[in-house]
């Protein structure tokens, strides 16, 4: 039988623990003061006018302003006068050519044959009444006011811890080396 050497080895365990580090931030809200003015605000307003003109209406019933009824009945009388005077011309003419005809039965029956005119119309009549509406209007002004920000910040307060790593030997390493005994290695060389 050969002699054999053994050799048992056991390699060495490195043990290791972390410790992480710790960070603390403490950070406070920071001072912030905000005014806002109000603003400023005019409203104006106009209102609207409405005219309502009944001069024609009221004209048409023969109810006037003095003004007015003194320059409707001079018309009236200037338009009669003119009418009448053409109307006795046209007559006298007639009464100097008697030999034409005789006029005076035509004279004497002209206004048998006149008959009142008799025209219904619609009182006021359509569009005798004017109306004139100016709508009102609403001026806004605003003035806004600026908005005031004041911010102080505060510093945040900061607190460190360093992270650890332990290292440790959680087992040693060993190296055995067996040899045959004495009396083995001697007794086969003799």
């Amino acid at each position: 039988m050969t002699p054999q050497i053994q050799i048992h080895q056991v390699l060495g365990q490195i043990g290791i623990c972390y410790e992480p580090p710790v960070w603390t931030i403490h950070s406070a809200p920071a001072d912030l003061d905000i005014q806002s003015p109000a603003a400023v605000l005019e409203i104006h307003t106009i209102p609207g006018q409405l005219e309502i003109d009944q001069t024609q209406a009221f004209a048409d019933e023969g109810l006037r302003t003095p003004l007015a009824f003194l320059q409707y009945e001079a018309s009236r009388a200037r338009q009669a006068a003119a009418q009448g005077v053409a109307e006795t011309a046209d007559w006298g003419q007639r009464f100097m050519h008697i030999e034409k005809g005789d006029p005076l039965p035509q004279y004497v029956m002209r206004y048998r044959e006149r008959q009142p005119e008799f025209l219904p119309t619609l009182m006021p009549r359509p569009f005798s009444v004017k109306i004139h509406y100016q709508p009102g209007h609403v001026e806004i002004h605003a003035e806004v006011q600026p908005v005031q920000i004041s911010v102080r910040p505060q510093k945040p307060q900061i607190d460190f811890q360093p992270g650890q790593v332990h290292i440790d030997l959680a087992q040693p390493p060993q190296l055995q080396i067996m040899t045959p005994p004495v009396g083995q290695l001697l007794d086969e060389r003799v």
